[in-house]
């Protein structure tokens, strides 16, 4: 959870600091209008340093919620309360479960069904083959692959393109030092094997149609790299109006793929966090940024679970 990390993202591995621009004309001049609310905004400004962080609490009870992006090894994301608020948690949550240590004896087999030259549109295979052709594969290399299999070389374009380092990642970073600490690490889902069958109770149409959606989705992020960075960006500072957009942009152009890939499981985490508070002080739970976005986000569920949750 992307951003939002997609549980089939998850099988290769899922939810970045930039320079601040300079100021244009407009800039400062909205600036010196600005200039008597400089107090409040200097508020806002430090609680908002560095990516934000959400707490749930009921009474000595609370979940801290991080919602990560991919990074580079040089971003710094890894701030005093972050890390406060890690160390003084008594468990750690995160998305992914335990890498294997050892390779599978045979490779998988690929799931049966119509390949992407049967059900992709003619609009979706030439974005498709452009992508794969700027990046100096045969434009074809994926037509006769499951969309569901599809996906991965696409989204493994975007990280190339956007530099990420998942070595790096908040994710694999927080579970480290966790480890290293004796602090009990659980995650989403139970296996691999449960992430790769995540879709499979949904009708065979609707499961191809979220396929599609998500390597559309993909394509998007290739193809505006600026954007990209400037979410990234935005994030590193505590500013979530970027991720905030491309939630809203999903649900105008991929519906079925943030209902399934980001609601669905957003509604999942309510009794997981109800049984963090039921027997633990303090946890941390670490997920993909869209996952705590928008109106159906991890804390508008809580909230309507009648839960508090508020941004720290």
């Amino acid at each position: 959870a992307l951003d939002v990390s997609s549980p089939s993202r998850h099988l290769h591995t899922p939810s970045k600091g930039y320079p601040v621009p300079h100021m244009t004309r407009r800039q400062i001049l909205g600036a010196s209008l600005a200039a008597p609310f400089l107090g409040v905004h200097r508020i806002a400004a430090q609680r908002a340093a560095g990516p934000p962080l959400w707490v749930v609490e009921r009474g000595s009870s609370s979940v801290t919620l991080f919602g990560q992006m991919p990074v580079r090894t040089a971003d710094t994301w890894l701030t005093a309360s972050i890390q406060q608020a890690f160390e003084a948690s008594t468990e750690l949550w995160v998305e992914n479960p335990e890498p294997p240590t050892t390779p599978a004896a045979s490779p998988p087999e690929l799931p049966k069904g119509p390949t992407l030259i049967e059900v992709a549109s003619p609009n979706e295979l030439r974005r498709i083959h452009a992508a794969l052709a700027t990046a100096g594969m045969p434009e074809d290399s994926l037509d006769r692959l499951p969309p569901s299999i599809a996906y991965f070389p696409i989204v493994q374009l975007v990280d190339r393109a956007s530099g990420a380092d998942f070595d790096a990642s908040p994710e694999r970073t927080l579970r480290s030092r966790a480890k290293a600490s004796g602090k009990p690490v659980h995650s989403e889902w139970a296996s691999f094997e449960e992430v790769s069958r995540f879709l499979d109770r949904l009708p065979a149409e609707q499961q191809l149609r979220v396929h599609l959606q998500m390597i559309g989705k993909a394509l998007d992020d290739l193809a505006d790299a600026k954007a990209r960075q400037e979410r990234l960006t935005r994030w590193l500072a505590g500013d979530l109006s970027g991720v905030e957009a491309l939630d809203r942009r999903m649900e105008r152009r991929y519906p079925d793929a943030r209902k399934h890939i980001a609601t669905e499981r957003n509604k999942a985490w309510v009794p997981r966090i109800q049984s963090m508070l039921d027997r633990t002080r303090a946890a941390f739970v670490c997920i993909g940024i869209l996952h705590l976005t928008g109106p159906e986000s991890v804390q508008a569920q809580v909230r309507r679970a009648g839960l508090s949750a508020r941004r720290l």
